[in-house]
């Protein structure tokens, strides 16, 4: 079971996040967390607003490095965003 209680993921929270926020820019208050959330935040906007910003195989591998860089432990910056 994961932090949320829920058996979610960080990447399946932050769509869930993403698709019910009603910005279209990831919020700087979100700087905590990991890039799996990030990458999952900006999925669920993506679906909500129906404009993916890159295809879908290019955002499997972008989910696949999310993933490593929250587990070698790389710090999240707004830089990035």
């Amino acid at each position: 079971m994961t932090e949320d209680g829920l058996g979610l993921g960080p990447m399946v929270q932050g769509y869930i996040d993403g698709l019910a926020d009603e910005r279209t820019d990831y919020p700087s208050s979100l700087a905590n967390r990991g890039w799996a959330y990030r990458h999952g935040w900006l999925n669920g906007r993506d679906d909500r607003i129906g404009k993916p910003r890159a295809p879908a195989a290019s955002l499997r591998d972008q989910a696949n490095v999310a993933e490593q860089m929250d587990r070698d432990g790389v710090p999240m910056s707004m830089e990035a965003h």
